[in-house]
C-alpha cells in the first residue's frame, strides 16, 4: 500500500458515505500524506526561501540554512495538510485522524493483536501449511467482544 493506492481506492469509496460522514483515520504513512510539506534540513537553501515565501513570510538575505529551519519550524504545524483530509472537506466530509500510538482506539488493531496472539500460542510446528490453518482459526475466534489486547 502506498499514498497514491490509497487515493485512487478513496476517490472511489467517499461517494458512497453521506454529507458530514466522520471517517477514522490512523495515523499510517499512506494515510498522511501531506498536501505541501515543510522542507526538511536537507532541502535545498531556495526551496526552503520559497516555501517561506509561498506561506507569506519575508526572507531577507543572506540568511543561514538553520535560521531558515528555525522559521519552518515555527509555521509548519500552521501549514500542515493532510491530502486526504482536504479531498474528504471539499467532498463534505469529515476526517477524524486518531492519535499516534493509541492503538487501542482503532478495532482493527485489537483484532489483529487477537489473531497473533492466538496464532502465536498455539504454533508448535512452525510449518507454513499449519500456521495458516492457525490464521483461519484466529480469525474465527474474533468476536465483537475483542475490545482489549489479550496480551
Amino acid at each position: 500500500m502506498n499514498g497514491s493506492t490509497f487515493f485512487e481506492w478513496f476517490v472511489r469509496i467517499l461517494p458512497l458515505l453521506k454529507d458530514n460522514a466522520v471517517i477514522i483515520m490512523d495515523n499510517a504513512s499512506y494515510h498522511s500524506v501531506k498536501k505541501d510539506p515543510a522542507p526538511v534540513r536537507s532541502s535545498k537553501k531556495q526551496d526552503i526561501i520559497n516555501w517561506l515565501e509561498s506561506k507569506g513570510e519575508f526572507v531577507t538575505q543572506p540568511i543561514a540554512k538553520a535560521v531558515l529551519m528555525e522559521r519552518v519550524k515555527k509555521i509548519k504545524s500552521e501549514h500542515e495538510k493532510y491530502v486526504i483530509d482536504e479531498y474528504a472537506k471539499e467532498n463534505n466530509k469529515i476526517v477524524l485522524r486518531l492519535t499516534p500510538y493509541h492503538c487501542e482506539l482503532n478495532p482493527i488493531e485489537l483484532t489483529w493483536s487477537s489473531i497473533k496472539h492466538y496464532v502465536r500460542t498455539h504454533n508448535n510446528t512452525f510449518k507454513i501449511k499449519e500456521v495458516k490453518e492457525l490464521l483461519k482459526q484466529g480469525v474465527e475466534h474474533v468476536t465483537p467482544q475483542h475490545q482489549t489486547h489479550p496480551t
